[in-house]
């Protein structure tokens, strides 16, 4: 799907080297008027810690911190319920629970379609951060979670039953279904 804005130069997000964060930062940074804020761009944020830097450092994490410290709010204005690694999780009739690391930008737009896709009167979603639930912490929280080595991970739960686990690419394919 390519995006088109009267006057901007059009970037598909089919190509790798732009997801789609990074192309809506860069639409705006070569666009006269200003393109819809998602849920998850973070990018003013980062350019600004970044660029406010004192150390090379600093300089360097400043996607990782601002990610990290945007995260829980995205979460809940996304309309998605944060779990944390204290917390507990019952499955319902139908939930969905994606595991995203804040600091990927697949991960970041796989969540931005699913808060523009999902209809929240049947599924009810859940998000938690992978750096910041430890595996154990997820095996006492997730029913029938396994191990996983990519991410988004994403669970669903339909009449408190596993009915699908996924990572990866997989996973962000699924979700452009729900």
């Amino acid at each position: 799907m390519t995006r088109k804005h009267a006057g901007c130069p059009q970037f598909s997000p089919s190509f790798p080297q732009f997801s789609r964060v990074i192309g809506r930062f860069l639409l705006r940074l070569f666009c006269e008027h200003t393109v819809a804020m998602s849920f998850f761009d973070f990018s003013d944020d980062v350019w600004r810690a970044a660029s406010e830097a004192k150390d090379l450092p600093s300089r360097l994490s400043a996607k990782t911190m601002v990610h990290r410290a945007k995260f829980p709010d995205a979460v809940r204005k996304a309309g998605f319920h944060l779990l944390s690694g204290g917390g507990s999780f019952v499955p319902g009739k139908h939930d969905i629970v994606v595991g995203a690391a804040s600091w990927s930008d697949p991960d970041l737009a796989a969540l931005e379609d699913l808060a523009s896709s999902a209809n929240y009167s049947t599924v009810r979603i859940s998000v938690f951060d992978i750096d910041d639930v430890s595996f154990p912490a997820l095996v006492a929280m997730l029913p029938g979670i396994r191990m996983f080595t990519a991410t988004p991970v994403v669970l669903q739960y339909r009449d408190g039953e596993l009915t699908y686990m996924e990572q990866g690419h997989d996973a962000v394919l699924w979700l452009r279904q729900v």
